[in-house]
């Protein structure tokens, strides 16, 4: 499932395949068919208001907001997990096992042997230019899109990423949750108020929030990891939301937060703590 800003809407994607298109926030919502392939993986904008989806059987492609979609065959024997964009229009795709791998035009994939870990966990772009990934070996960061690649191991790996607003990146793994100095410096483990990592109580997902908050997947429940000054530590703030598993989540354009769980669909205005559930058509 996936979330996406694209050209001042939103669009989400269901598991199904069911294409949702908002131009309010996120209040309401209308129905722009389905797309072709399988179980929906992720959603992703990049940059040049291209939309690439991705399924247990191919890539999708669309640059009309999701109205139409062309299949793109995937290199034999992969299944991209995740996608990122650069402004100079290179791709890179995560998959479960065989690495990353980038393209210049969607249709041919090389592997890139710079990177380390067989399976991407999660894959994030913060601006065009910053490309991140989370592997079983932990940290691979790209400075300049994508051209060079640092490493950090990580014990355990990095099980998701996320940028938070003001460009600060963060993973979670099994021993922590930690931040990638940018452009440079050494990783920091970030304390977390009101929470004590155990061997089997760790943050599974993150996801950027407001501001320069995230959101997390705790045990089955949504947290939100609220800043306290400008270094390496948070306050965890209950949501309410538990018995779940985020799929994809976005902030609002104006304030607010769109999660997108195993339980539906649910939304928060700016400044506010509840929830409202919405429904999709």
């Amino acid at each position: 499932m996936g979330l996406a800003g694209v050209d001042g809407r939103l669009l989400c994607l269901s598991r199904s395949g069911e294409v949702s298109v908002s131009s309010d926030g996120g209040a309401r919502w209308t129905s722009r068919g389905r797309s072709a392939g399988g179980k929906a993986l992720f959603l992703t904008a990049v940059p040049g208001g291209r939309l690439f989806a991705g399924t247990e059987k191919d890539l999708l492609f669309s640059r009309d907001g999701g109205l139409a979609w062309t299949s793109i065959p995937l290199p034999e024997g992969t299944v991209f997990t995740s996608l990122a964009g650069t402004a100079g229009g290179e791709l890179f795709a995560g998959t479960a096992g065989s690495g990353l791998y980038r393209s210049s035009d969607g249709w041919s994939w090389q592997k890139v042997d710079e990177v380390q870990g067989a399976r991407v966990h999660s894959l994030r772009s913060s601006d065009g230019t910053v490309i991140a990934a989370g592997t079983d070996a932990g940290f691979s960061v790209s400075l300049d899109g994508g051209l060079s690649w640092k490493n950090e191991e990580v014990i355990y790996g990095i099980l998701s990423l996320a940028f938070d607003g003001q460009g600060r990146l963060w993973g979670a793994s099994r021993t922590g949750l930690w931040n990638f100095p940018l452009p440079e410096g050494e990783i920091m483990e970030a304390e977390v108020a009101g929470f004590r990592w155990l061997p089997l109580e760790y943050f599974t997902d993150i996801f950027q929030g407001e501001g320069s908050s995230l959101y997390a997947l705790l045990g089955g429940e949504a947290v939100r990891l609220v800043p306290e000054g400008e270094g390496a530590s948070f306050t965890l703030q209950r949501t309410g939301l538990s018995n779940t598993m985020i799929l994809a989540a976005l902030p609002v354009p104006g304030g607010g937060m769109l999660l997108a769980t195993s339980n539906g669909f649910f939304m928060s205005s700016a400044g506010e703590k509840a929830w409202t559930e919405i429904e999709l058509p």
